[in-house]
């Protein structure tokens, strides 16, 4: 069976991994051997190196998730594969301005090498803000968006057809604004009543216009009509709820609203991921669908603290200090489910066999 290397961040290993490299101390002398399994002790000696990562060895059958299989596409990094795609995306963004044909295939050839890229590595633990480096807003948020849409994706079990879809749609999701005038999309303060009922249109503008590319599914243009609705109604352009709204489009609201919170605007400083995260936990149920939201939060990883945990040693309590993914826990009820006779905690980066499971969302809690 065929193996693949990936990079795995230091505080991400666990018990089991294959060590996909030789490790060399000053002198060149090996300290771990490759093909080593990791043991809790090896782990700390490696977090000892002063090293943010390492390879991992994979077999590939064992590492692709469901319904999705790697092709035949050239292996560069992910970062390569994002500049590509703003290269892209800027070009058909700027024949589309000027009434020209949106060069479609070779968007869809790039958010086909994306999906392989993120089944490929771990994408998740690639740093968000490597992907924040344009001051091109609209440009950098498309892409921020439909590579946290497609990984999302991949971990629900999407189908390739389904990814594509759903990548496109994401990458579009914003086409509707080339519509907006441009001292309303750039104003350096807050919208007035009237100005924001008219970027509101943005997606039946987009829609409208996804309609007009040939060859984008009727899947990909309902993100783009759909991707502001929510779950309690109170969303535009239809005001639809529930699952009245496409579920692409479900996916593409979380990563949208992830995103933007997340980024530096003309009229206000991004939040940090872990605020960005309270705020979507506490909009769950109402606004954004949990099942999605479950997902998006496990593949980013920011767990905030006082966020009700499971691990998978049984054990349930909360977070009491941020360590991306790897926080420190508070442990309340022992793997029987039973009270803690007052409590202990926790390190899941000391522990990295012990690793959180699920987790507790808005409306979750037990009575």
């Amino acid at each position: 069976m065929k193996r693949i290397r990936k990079e795995v961040s230091v505080e991400e290993l666990v018990e089991g991994m294959i060590l996909g490299t030789c490790l060399h101390d000053d002198c060149g002398n090996v300290l771990l051997s490759e093909g080593l399994q990791l043991t809790p002790t090896t782990i700390e000696r490696i977090d000892k190196l002063n090293i943010s990562s390492v390879p991992i060895l994979y077999e590939v059958e064992d590492f692709i998730k469901p319904k999705v299989a790697l092709e035949n596409i050239d292996s560069v990094s992910i970062e390569e594969t994002i500049y590509e795609t703003r290269v892209i995306m800027d070009r058909s963004l700027r024949k589309f301005q000027f009434n020209e044909l949106l060069e479609f295939e070779k968007l869809k050839a790039v958010v086909n090498q994306l999906i392989a890229e993120i089944l490929a590595k771990d994408f998740v633990t690639v740093n968000l803000t490597k992907i924040k480096n344009t001051d091109a807003y609209l440009l950098e948020h498309s892409v921020n968006v439909c590579l946290l849409s497609l990984v999302t994706g991949v971990y629900l079990g999407y189908a390739k057809d389904e990814l594509i879809h759903l990548g496109l749609g994401a990458l579009l999701h914003d086409i509707g604004k080339m519509f907006i005038p441009d001292e309303i999309i750039n104003k350096p303060s807050k919208l007035n009543e009237e100005e924001f009922d008219i970027i509101k249109n943005h997606t039946v503008f987009g829609g409208e216009a996804g309609k007009k590319i040939n060859g984008l599914s009727k899947e990909s243009v309902e993100i783009i009509l759909y991707h502001h609705e929510r779950i309690d109604g109170k969303g535009y352009p239809y005001g639809v709820h529930s699952e009245q709204i496409p579920v692409y489009a479900r996916i593409v609201s979380v990563a949208d609203v992830f995103d933007a919170i997340t980024s530096d605007r003309i009229y206000r400083d991004r939040i940090d991921a872990y605020t960005a995260v309270e705020f979507i936990i506490g909009e769950t149920g109402t606004k954004f669908d949990k099942d999605v939201v479950r997902v998006f939060l496990k593949l980013v990883g920011y767990y905030p603290i006082g966020l009700r945990v499971s691990l998978n040693s049984g054990e349930q309590g909360i977070v009491k200090k941020k360590n991306k993914k790897k926080p420190v826990i508070r442990i309340l009820l022992d793997d029987h489910a039973r009270p803690v006779p007052g409590y202990y905690e926790v390190d899941l980066k000391k522990n990295p066999s012990v690793l959180i499971e699920d987790f507790k969302l808005k409306g979750e809690f037990d009575k």
